[in-house]
This record gives C-alpha cells, sequence and structure tokens, in this order.
C-alpha cells in the first residue's frame, strides 16, 4: 500500500463565499441502514427516554471535476439480506436496499471513484469500503493506525488501496470546497467533512460528532465515546465553523432531517 502523511494543517474558512472559486460540485445522499435503539441512554449522554428511537444511516457520494469522494459507505450490503441483531436488541440494524445497487442507479461505478474517506471506523460507516478498489483512502493517522496496525493487519480488500494519512484538517480538492476536518473524541481519529455546494451552500457532515439535530444547542455526549473532553472541544470547533461560515448541519443519522434531503439517483447541488 502507498501511504502519504499530511501534516497538521489550519484551513481559514473565508466568510465571504464570493472569495472561494465556483466548483461545479453536486452530491448523491444513499439510504445505508436504519438503526432502532431501544435505550437511547447511551447516546445521549445518560438520559433514559422509554420509546426507541431510529436512526437513518446515510452516505454521501461528492462529484468534483477532479474527480469523486464517498463519503462513509454504510452497513455491508449483506445486512440487506440478514438485519444485525433483534428488534428487542438494544440495537437493531436492517437495509432496506444496497449501496452497491444506489450505485449503479444513479450509473456511479465505485472502482472509478477517486477518494474513500469515512468519519470513523464503526461499522455503520464503513461496511462497504471495499466496493471502492481504487479509492484513495482519506484517514486519520489514529483510525489508519486502528485499522492496519492492529494484530491481524486490517482487512485484506483495503491493503492494497493507497492511502494519505492525515494528521489534521484537508483541502480534499485543493480548492476549498471540500474539506475534512479533524474532530477526536468519538472515536480518537473522528473527522467531518464541509462541502461547499454551488446552490444549497456549505454543509457540514457530522459522522458521529452529532446524532441528533438538536445537539448544536444541548449536546448529551455519548457514554461510550473514547474522549468526553476531546468531543467538547470538537463540537466547539464545529459550532464556530458553522457561524463563520453560514454551514448547514446536516446529522448524518437523523431519521427526520435525512429524509428531508432528496436521495440518489436525484441530485443535490
Amino acid at each position: 500500500m502507498r501511504k502519504i502523511f499530511l501534516p497538521i494543517l489550519f484551513l481559514i474558512f473565508a466568510c465571504d463565499s464570493g472569495k472561494q472559486k465556483q466548483v461545479d460540485l453536486s452530491m448523491y445522499l444513499f439510504d445505508v441502514g436504519l438503526i432502532q435503539v431501544n435505550d437511547v441512554s447511551s447516546l445521549n449522554g445518560g438520559e433514559q427516554i422509554t420509546a426507541p428511537h431510529y436512526f437513518t444511516n446515510t452516505a454521501f457520494l461528492i462529484r468534483h471535476p477532479l474527480g469523486d469522494l464517498i463519503w462513509d459507505t454504510g452497513f455491508n450490503d449483506s445486512v440487506y439480506q440478514k438485519p444485525l441483531g433483534q428488534p428487542t436488541s438494544a440495537f437493531y440494524s436492517t437495509m432496506s436496499t444496497t449501496l452497491e445497487s444506489q450505485l449503479e442507479q444513479a450509473k456511479v461505478d465505485p472502482t472509478s471513484v477517486k477518494y474513500l474517506a469515512v468519519s470513523h471506523l464503526h461499522p455503520d460507516h464503513t461496511g462497504n469500503m471495499g466496493l471502492f478498489a481504487n479509492a484513495t483512502m482519506l484517514l486519520q493517522k489514529e483510525e489508519y493506525e486502528s485499522l492496519f496496525m492492529a494484530e491481524g493487519g486490517g482487512p485484506e480488500h483495503l491493503k492494497d488501496n493507497p492511502t494519505i494519512i492525515l494528521e489534521g484538517d484537508h483541502d480534499v480538492f485543493g480548492d476549498g470546497t471540500v474539506r475534512i476536518i479533524r474532530t477526536p473524541g468519538h472515536t480518537n481519529g473522528h473527522q467531518v467533512l464541509w462541502v461547499n455546494l454551488p446552490e444549497t451552500g456549505p454543509v457540514v457532515l457530522s459522522g458521529d460528532l452529532f446524532l441528533f439535530r438538536d445537539e448544536i444547542t444541548s449536546q448529551g455526549i455519548p457514554l461510550f465515546n473514547v474522549d468526553q473532553g476531546a468531543t467538547e472541544i470538537s463540537i466547539t470547533t464545529v459550532k464556530q465553523l458553522i457561524y463563520d461560515t453560514g454551514a448547514q448541519l446536516w446529522v448524518q443519522h437523523d431519521s427526520v432531517q435525512m429524509k428531508a434531503i432528496p436521495h440518489a439517483p436525484l441530485v443535490v447541488r
């Protein structure tokens, strides 16, 4: 595997969108699973809620003139045939369609996708990474080490992918339109994505930094986050980014918000 290390970069976000070069960006959203959570207390900082909560699972493909970027890949498509857990389990996950079939419907060849980035390595975000056999992976150093340097050496189907190992923020295409932002806390190498769409405007794709839309004002940090303090710092960083750039926060697991945004084969611009 070819590995490239990039040092920490401190990106400056221009508040005046007119200063940024206009690029013909578009985005596809994909339904990559539904998660039924029967005990939400582990996700909202310990508050007990008796009714089940339903989380969408969403993947995104950003189309840029210099190539495509896939952001998160959902549960593995095999969950379409075999749900994870039981309806009475703490977490019960299903898929109503596959990512592969949605890519085909949108006329996207996964082997032609240029970049593969995931917010973090939990299985609801990484299940279909193997579809993107030729993509250059963009991972924070901690996530890369967790994936490939543990005992066993990592998944065989990803060992041949070139990898850019990040140690901070990263301007994906070099023009300021698509930026990975380092946001540790949920995992040590968690990251979010900032995308400036020409019609919708800038959006932040949350990964698991936020799980509920109201967390932008009232945050219950999941009890299993690896670092509560780092999570709080990352939340502050993203709130400032949203304020500075006028971005919308798109919470990838929020079922109400995600269902309101057109999904593939419709295009978001």
